[in-house]
């Protein structure tokens, strides 16, 4: 009988050989599994997560060793690397998509607000007018415009005073006037919603008056957050907001454009009822909010 004889060398060389071989096959069989399983997990065909390509998922996952699992996985084995094969080109095409979506803007969240009468509704204006840019600098908010939702003729409409003056708007138009579509809305609270309809009664009385470019807090012009608060102080005899006086605002960035308006010194000593201010009101609630504070 001959006798082999191995020198260290070409034992070495065969114990790589067996290393590469072994290893070659965990990665073929690994890789072919993980696929299958990935593609059945994550749903990525439209497979259902029991059954499908990979029969053998459920009674895998989460089973403890057995010796049903020799024959599972023999069969497994060649069965996943058929399908790997098969299914290339779908797992390029795919994982292109996959890529081309990930890199899309995510969608915009959709509107849930479901307009109340008597909601205050505010917004950021577009900053191409330099009252704006004054009274947004002066409160050191974006609340530079507020008005009141009701319906009108079946239309949800905000009556406000603006450049024109008190005038309604349709709602939907209104959002457009703001700086990006940013608005807010804010609701009475329980206790105070059954005064809504004499509210509301109190503010069409001003439909027409002229802007109060001096804010100054008078009945016969008005500004936005001005008009809500005296119809509100008339309905209930409460205050809503908190009244500051210009002195204690932000005033001296801006003290050429409220002096152009004023047409005159700045009065430091005049209490104002900003729109920021209102919306700090005891008596509101934010309901919705569509980007107003960034």
């Amino acid at each position: 009988m001959a006798t082999f004889r191995y020198d260290e060398n070409t034992m070495n060389k065969l114990s790589k050989a067996f290393l590469m071989v072994t290893m070659a096959i965990a990665l073929i069989s690994s890789s072919g599994c993980m696929s299958i399983y990935g593609r059945v997990d994550a749903d990525l065909y439209g497979m259902r997560k029991v059954g499908g390509v990979y029969p053998f998922r459920s009674a895998l996952k989460g089973a403890k060793p057995t010796g049903m699992w020799v024959p599972l996985v023999l069969i497994d084995l060649p069965l996943s690397l058929a399908v790997d094969t098969a299914l290339l080109p779908l797992d390029i095409v795919k994982g292109g998509r996959s890529y081309n979506r990930s890199r899309r803007k995510p969608a915009t969240k959709p509107n849930n607000y479901e307009p109340q009468e008597g909601d205050l509704v505010f917004q950021a204006l577009p900053l191409d007018l330099d009252l704006v840019v004054a009274i947004e600098g002066v409160t050191e908010s974006h609340y530079s415009h507020v008005g009141v939702l009701h319906k009108r003729d079946g239309e949800w409409t905000v009556i406000e005073a603006s450049g024109p003056g008190v005038i309604y708007t349709p709602f939907e138009k209104w959002k457009t006037h703001g700086r990006n579509m940013r608005w807010a809305a804010f609701r009475l609270k329980a206790e105070h919603q059954k005064h809504i309809p004499q509210f509301l009664a109190n503010l069409h009385p001003h439909a027409g008056k002229a802007y109060d470019f001096k804010y100054e807090l008078s009945e016969n012009k008005l500004y936005c957050s001005e008009l809500v608060y005296h119809a509100w102080r008339k309905t209930t005899g409460q205050k809503m907001g908190k009244l500051t006086r210009i002195g204690d605002l932000n005033w001296k960035p801006h003290q050429k454009t409220i002096e152009k308006y004023n047409g005159g010194p700045i009065p430091l000593d005049r209490k104002m009822i900003s729109p920021i201010e209102l919306s700090k009101a005891d008596q509101l609630q934010r309901v919705y909010n569509h980007g107003l504070d960034k």
